[in-house]
């Protein structure tokens, strides 16, 4: 009878099974994606800029597709439910340096844009892609460092710091008063 039981009940649950699902809610990783292919747009499309093709890939495309393969990884590592904050932070500071390379390599033809030498509607075009890419990986970073989720922490030798490590109820701040 014993063996019988132990042949009904259920396997107990992986550990890959009791984590939480990645917290990445739609409204995050459409716009990500989305600026991932603006990213992209330039090294594509010109907007009436002579810029050589070459440069284009290394300056548009290739950050893009790092920015798109960064929030692919996450979205995989999320849906098989192996989420690591490690992964997730070194994605995001990957899309982060993509956009501050994308905004380092367009100083020139931003200031070039600013003296009236190249058209100021395409320049903006041009360099926006990398501002809402360098913006989207300091979201990111934000998001996955702890910075927009992390509860906020106690100094050490606070007074709310001294007063939990006694196990007393905390004492409120100033703000909450």
């Amino acid at each position: 009878m014993a063996d019988q039981d132990k042949r009904l009940s259920p396997d107990p649950p992986s550990a890959a099974a009791t984590q939480p699902p990645l917290d990445l809610p739609a409204t995050f990783v459409v716009p990500s994606l989305l600026i991932g292919l603006y990213a992209m747009a330039p090294g594509i499309w010109l907007g009436g800029l002579h810029v050589k093709r070459g440069a284009e890939i290394v300056d548009h495309v290739i950050p893009g597709l790092a920015v798109l393969a960064m929030i692919l990884l996450a979205l995989s590592w999320g849906a098989q439910r192996r989420s690591r904050p490690t992964v997730l932070l070194v994605a995001s500071l990957v899309i982060a340096l993509a956009g501050l390379w994308m905004c380092a390599t367009h100083v020139g033809l931003l200031v070039q844009g600013i003296r009236g030498e190249a058209p100021g509607l395409a320049v903006a075009y041009h360099c926006s892609t990398a501002f809402f890419t360098l913006v989207l990986g300091i979201t990111w970073v934000a998001r996955h460092s702890g910075v927009l989720t992390a509860p906020p922490v106690d100094e050490p030798g606070s007074a709310t710091a001294l007063a939990s490590a006694a196990g007393q109820p905390p004492i409120p701040s100033s703000e909450n008063r």
